[in-house]
Parts: structure tokens; C-alpha cells; sequence
């Protein structure tokens, strides 16, 4: 996945966030999220990092803020697709937030 790629996901029914070069597909989270739909919305499709480090989704650094909890944290490794410019099969892309990873059939040859 890259950048162009990420900023196709940009609303509450396909919303994917890059946090920290890593990237998170958090549709299936709307409806959930503490803080209401609009904090995430305002992030999709977008590098979030400074949003999610602050809980401001309009901030532009890193510094400041109060941060998400370590629950937050931990929840939001559930929601990861892949890293920033990842190859990654079709079927991690999917809204069912599981990634399913090629294996290997030997000689090289991979199976997704």
C-alpha cells in the first residue's frame, strides 16, 4: 500500500489511517470509537500519526496532546493491514480486519 492508495479509503464506510508508517483499516471501529465518528472520519484516508498521538485530528505534530491509552493501543493492532509501501494480497484489504498471510508452496513460489 501506498500513500495514493491509503487516500482511497477516505470515509466512514472505507476508512484506512497510516499511524507511524503502518497502515490500519478501522471501518469496522465507527459506531465505537469514544471519541464519535467525526475525530475519525476527519482522519481517513490521511497519514493520522499526529491525530492519533494527540487526539486532535487536525494536528500536525506529534507533541502535545494527551495520547491514547494502551488499550487503544493494543485494539488498534487488531485493525493492521500492512506497512507503507507493503505488498499485500487482496484479501487483507477486505473490511473483515483479518489479514491473511501467503504461505509458502515451496521453490519460491508463494500461495495468497
Amino acid at each position: 500500500l501506498n500513500a495514493t492508495e491509503i487516500a482511497k479509503h477516505n470515509n466512514s464506510s472505507d476508512c484506512f489511517l497510516l499511524i507511524s508508517g503502518k497502515v490500519y483499516n478501522i471501518t469496522s471501529f465507527f459506531g465505537s470509537h469514544p471519541g464519535g465518528n467525526a475525530t475519525m472520519a476527519a482522519t481517513c484516508g490521511t497519514d493520522a500519526t499526529a491525530a492519533y498521538y494527540t487526539k486532535d485530528p487536525y494536528a500536525t505534530s506529534t507533541s502535545g496532546g494527551r495520547g491514547h491509552s494502551s488499550n487503544a493501543q493494543s485494539m488498534l493492532a487488531s485493525y493492521y493491514v500492512g506497512d507503507l509501501n507493503q505488498a499485500i494480497g487482496v484479501q487483507a484489504v477486505t473490511q473483515t480486519n483479518s489479514v491473511v498471510a501467503p504461505t509458502r508452496r515451496g521453490n519460491d513460489e508463494w500461495d495468497d
